[in-house]
This record gives structure tokens, sequence and C-alpha cells, in this order.
């Protein structure tokens, strides 16, 4: 069998071309060297044929250059002439890394940008299926309806839209509620997460043919009328809340009257938080309007317990993210479009982007779809003029901000980092028009070292990484294991089995932790425990 490797982005070391012979049945393996010039991505062809068959293979890899990844972002107001500063460390590796940096110049320019994220994050549990079709479709019938040109993958949405609820409806728990994942028990929450969801993609014109709701409703309506969480913990009675007015909201809008009516009355007013109170007026408002008065009342609580700064209004965070203030300004949007109280949430919200997205998909998506809310209120004016952006005094970027779709590709910016200079970088956005644009960028450097020593964002956090031998040793029973060595080892041949053992010490309990242990290079995972549910 005559094999060959071809390479775009690295340098074979040795003949590219190889023959070898393979007996019927067998397995052999080829390993070749090879040199990276710079990183980036490399791309590998490998080819194998005789004089009848033939068969081949292409895969990218990316190359990084050693060092730890140091990640800055910011986020902003584009109004009149306006900058921002970004410093370049010392010893940061000029052949990696970037200067990336997303315009906005209207809220519909914001909320398309946000799909390619989303659109592209993988499948998982219910609410990330949720978090990935569910923007898509809202968003693309907002721009229909404001007569604005449609998203770059407009013509895949029927595809996503068929996959998404295939997955939901395999992930449906006795054909009826749904949980966070195919096996599990059903959850409130979640529940009326789908729900919600499929009541807003019908509203965009596209129905599930395939999933009847009314079991999920009736399953629903019956958890609310269940007794409330009582005990020692207030916690409970807190979280059964939040579950039941969002409930209340997901029976209104599936005519469930009189249930939505029963736990709104035991919910009242007096001690339910700004996300609760939103849920408790839209669900007043899609009641009707002889709850106008009782609507307006939990409304007008939500907007005394906002947080106000310069032109800013928020909420204090609930769960994780911007998911309270995303659902407040839904409420707001929806119930009362021209408050004079929504340009100023707006323009909290777009300043916390990072790059595309928020936080997280969950809060990206529900940003999203209260954007849109807001965009159908206002009709989605966009602004005119020019916009000039410049990077330490040399124009980068100039465009016609009335020519600009919400999808073109001139509002990303890409600078390598030997573009630019080590220390301070500054970012000047010139903007000749009326009206508020924003900008959301992010510097990427790679800062390296004889070493890099652990690295924690908390004093009171403590990591080591540690790697042991894997040797053969005989134990009592007589039989041969493999068990790590006494020692650490500090250098490695061809064909060792290494074990990596990572050691975390914290000062205080923490409900998340997140490890990152980068894979040494020319490593290989051979051997890891199961993979459970939540890393899927």
């Amino acid at each position: 069998v005559q094999v060959e490797l071809e390479a775009a982005g690295a340098t074979i070391r040795g003949e590219k071309r190889r023959v070898v012979h393979v007996k019927a049945g067998a397995t052999v393996s080829l390993e070749w060297s090879a040199e990276f010039p710079d990183a980036g991505t490399a791309t590998f062809l490998a080819k194998a044929w005789t004089g009848s068959e033939s068969d081949g293979m292409q895969k990218s890899v990316p190359i990084r250059v050693y060092g730890r990844a140091v990640v800055q972002w910011k986020s902003g107001l584009m109004e009149g002439t306006s900058s921002e500063v970004f410093s370049v460390r010392p010893g940061a590796d000029p052949s990696a890394g970037a200067l990336e940096i997303e315009l906005s110049p209207t809220v519909g320019s914001a909320v398309v940008q946000s799909l390619d994220e989303l659109i592209g994050f993988p499948y998982g549990c219910v609410e990330q299926t949720m978090s990935r079709f569910l923007p898509t479709v809202v968003v693309a019938d907002t721009l229909k309806k404001l007569s604005l040109p449609p998203i770059r993958r407009q013509a895949e949405i029927p595809s996503m839209v068929a996959e998404g609820y295939s997955r939901l409806r395999k992930m449906r728990i006795y054909n009826a509620a749904w949980g966070w994942w195919e096996y599990g028990d059903p959850d409130e929450f979640m529940t009326a997460l789908v729900l919600e969801g499929l009541d807003l993609a019908k509203k965009a014109g596209y129905p599930s043919e395939n999933i009847d709701p009314g079991p999920a409703v009736k399953w629903l309506s019956e958890k609310a009328s269940l007794p409330w969480s009582s005990g020692p913990d207030s916690a409970f009675v807190q979280y059964d809340r939040k579950k039941r007015s969002y409930t209340a909201y997901v029976l209104a809008l599936y005519g469930q009257k009189e249930r939505a009516q029963s736990v709104l009355f035991a919910l009242g007013l007096e001690q339910l938080t700004p996300l609760e109170l939103a849920n408790v007026s839209l669900a007043y408002h899609a009641l009707g309007s002889e709850f106008t008065s009782k609507r307006d009342a939990a409304l007008g609580k939500m907007l005394a317990a906002a947080q106000r700064g310069e032109n800013l209004v928020s909420w204090e965070e609930e769960y994780w993210g911007f998911e309270t203030t995303a659902r407040c300004l839904l409420a707001l949007a929806t119930i009362r479009p021209t408050d004079p109280e929504i340009p100023k949430v707006v323009h909290y919200l777009m300043i916390q982007r990072r790059g595309s997205t928020w936080a997280s998909t969950r809060d990206t998506a529900y940003i999203v779809v209260a954007l849109c809310q807001y965009l159908r209120g206002t009709g989605g004016v966009g602004l005119q003029g020019a916009l000039t952006v410049s990077i330490n005094g040399k124009e980068v970027r100039v465009l016609n901000l009335a020519a600009s779709s919400p999808a073109d590709p001139n509002l990303r910016i890409r600078v390598p980092l030997k573009d630019l200079i080590q220390g301070d970088n500054r970012i000047e956005f010139k903007k000749e028009t009326q009206g508020a644009g924003f900008f959301s960028a992010k510097l990427t450097q790679y800062v390296g070292g004889d070493t890099l020593p652990p690295s924690t964002t908390d004093p009171g956090l403590k990591i080591s990484r540690r790697f042991a031998k894997l040797e053969v040793a005989r134990m009592e029973d007589g039989t041969l294991r493999l068990v790590p060595s006494k020692a650490d080892v500090k250098s490695v041949k061809r064909g060792d089995l290494i074990r990596c053992l990572i050691d975390v010490t914290s000062d205080t309990a923490r409900q998340f932790v997140m490890v990152e242990a980068p894979i040494p290079s020319n490593f290989r995972i051979m051997e890891r425990e199961e993979i459970g549910i939540y890393e899927e």
C-alpha cells in the first residue's frame, strides 16, 4: 500500500510518501514528524492506494503558541467620538492573537450577529436546544415584519426548526413534560420554557406539527395545583415562587385562565422579585384587558426595583448573566412599548456583550427575544451617515451606515497582534450621525515565559498539576497492573503512558468551579472516566 501525507500550514519532515505491507485483517500505524512555522491552523491530507483501491482523509488541527491566553473584553456605545484602550502585555507572542471588533450600528445588527454563535452551539440539553433554534425563528420573523434584509442563513431555518423539534420530541418524558435531559424527572421550569418557545415559534410562522402541547399544559397545570413547598429552608419557597410565576404566564398563554388566576392569586405581589414580577405582569397581560390594573401594579413594582445609573436601567440578577434584565425588558416592551425607560435598558444590555453574545447561551437567547420585541415597537429604524474606526490614529474601516445590512461582514474587524504596539492601543470610533451605535471588542494575546505557573481568579483557590509515569507492577494477588510512579516525572519519551493528577484546594465551599488543564503538546488522551450526562 502506498501512503502519502500532504500538509498546509506545516512542513513534513522526511519522506512524505511511504510504502507499507499490510496483512489481511491487520492494522498498521504510520507516524510523521512536522514543524509548524506559525500559529493558526494546519490541514493534513492522508491518501492511501493500491493498484485497484484508494482512500483518503483530511483533517485540520489548531496550532497554538506556548503561552497563557489572556483575553480582555470591552463593550460600549458609539456616540459622536468615543474611544477605548487595550493594552498588549510585554512578552506577548506577536505571531498569535488579535484584536477583534464587532460593530453594531443598530440593535437589529446586534441580534443578527448573535445568531451565528447560537446556531453554531452544539445541541445538548433541552435548554440548549431551545436556545439554539428559538431565537433564530424570532429574529427572522422580526426582520421580515420590519422589511429588513433576511439573516445570512435564512435558507437553513426550516431544517434547524425541524431538527430542534425532533430533539424535543425525543427528549420528552412520559410523552408529556420535559426535564433537563431525556432521562430524568420532568421539571416545571423546563416544561414552561419549551411551551413558551413553542408558542413563540408558532407566532413566528414555524408551528410544530408533531408536538402536541396539550399533555404538557395539563401536566403543568396539575403541578401548579399542588401545595406549596414548606419547611425551614426558605430557598425552596423562593424557588417555588420563581417556577409558579413562570408557570402562570405559560398557562395564560395556553388559555388556562382559571388555573393561571389561582396561581397568581396565591403569589400576590408583596414578596416577589423583579424576575417574578416580570412573569406575573406578562401573565396578567396574556389574561386580557380585565386584568389591566393588576398587570400595571406588577409592572410598577418591577420598575420600582430597577437599578438606575446614567442613562442605564437594569435589575439585580437572580440567575446568571443578564437573564433577569432581559425578562424585565420583555415585559416592558410587550406591555408599554413606548416607555421612556426601555432605551436605557437596551443600552445597559448592549454594553454587557462579549463579542456577539452575552454570558451564556440561555441569557443570550432571552436577550435576543426581548430585543426583538423592542425592535417591533420601534420599527427598527437604522442609522444614517458614516462611521470611521481608527486604531492608534490609523483608519482601519469606514462604513456607510445607511448601506450596511445587519449581516454585513464589514461590521467585523480583525487586527493581528503583530500589527499592534506593545502597551496601550487606542481604538477611536467617529460617528457622523445622531443616535447611538454599539461595539464589542476582544483582545486575545498569548503571554509566555520559561514556565507557566498555575493561575486562579480567586486567592482562596489553589491548584496544582503533576504527572506520574504509569509503570507495570505486580499486585499481591499476582496480577499485573499499571500504577503511577511514586515520583513525579519531568521528561517523557514517545510511547510513555502518563497520568495527570490535578489537586484543587479551596478555602470555602463553592457552587461552581471550572478548571482548565491544557493537554501538553503531542499528548493524546488514552483513558478517562465515563463521561457524565452534564459533560455531553
